[in-house]
């Protein structure tokens, strides 16, 4: 009902991003996870879909353990690698809608570059290279996709794969090619929504993992709900300017565009 209602009162953009977010929790249960990057250590994984621009959650289910990924996938959907089954379960409803889905590196396919690899067919160019120069780029392109090996460091490549970029461009405020700069500003929106979730958190102590889950629904229903809201809050013609730049910035309207603003590259 949570998701139902998440989707029937918004329309996303055009531009999405599929992360991982973890609840915290340490008590027992047969799928908790461990991952060591995050500040909780320990807890309940959601996987989840959100727009890429305003950290709107639009569609998540919980990892509950092996074969999770693809429990309301078609048989043959389900003999994709996992990453790919939870990319088609969070994104089937958006399916012919056109819009771009932003993921990280877990979530690519590497089974093609491995096999190339293995048969020695991949452009040495594409692999670590102490000779390569700090900040350059190549660009590798098929029919439908383009795949760009950057040099972030020295004797690193960081390799990205793109189905919307099809021609050698830089962005010109960054001087990065485009590839980099939209996968920068799409990519952190998860991220953005569990900060909103820990700001305003509605958790209490508990042992059982089914309270916990929904005491964060509670604190994603906060973060969704107020997107609508402050933006009719703008249409108040007396709104004092400083009141309507937060809002603005929060909503990620840009006032003399109307358009989408970008989440900031970390770096």
């Amino acid at each position: 009902m949570f998701i139902e209602n998440c989707q029937k009162n918004y329309a996303m953009g055009a531009h999405g991003c599929v992360d991982e977010i973890l609840v915290p929790f340490r008590f027992r249960v047969r799928f908790l996870i461990h991952m060591p990057k995050e500040p909780a250590k320990y807890g309940i994984k959601l996987l989840c879909l959100t727009d890429a621009h305003i950290s709107y959650l639009y569609n998540v289910y919980i990892y509950t353990g092996k074969g999770s990924d693809g429990a309301t996938l078609t048989a043959a959907e389900r003999k994709l690698q996992i990453p790919s089954q939870a990319v088609v379960r969070l994104t089937k409803c958006l399916y012919k809608t056109n819009r771009n889905i932003t993921c990280d590196n877990w979530f690519r396919s590497l089974e093609i570059a491995q096999e190339l690899l293995k048969h020695g067919l991949i452009p040495p160019e594409f692999l670590p290279n102490k000779t390569r120069a700090v900040g350059t780029s190549l660009y590798c392109f098929t029919k439908e996709l383009t795949q760009l090996p950057h040099v972030p460091k020295k004797s690193n490549v960081v390799t990205l794969l793109s189905s919307m970029h099809h021609s050698e461009f830089n962005d010109t405020s960054t001087g990065k090619s485009k590839i980099i700069s939209f996968y920068n500003a799409t990519i952190y929106v998860v991220d953005t929504l569990d900060m909103k979730c820990s700001n305003c958190s509605t958790n209490r102590k508990t042992r059982s993992w089914p309270p916990a889950i929904f005491y964060y629904i509670l604190a994603m229903c906060r973060s969704n709900a107020s997107t609508p809201f402050m933006k009719k809050r703008l249409t108040i013609p007396n709104l004092p300017d400083k009141l309507r730049k937060l809002i603005q910035e929060a909503v990620g309207e840009n006032k003399e565009k109307g358009a989408a603003l970008s989440v900031c590259d970390k770096k």
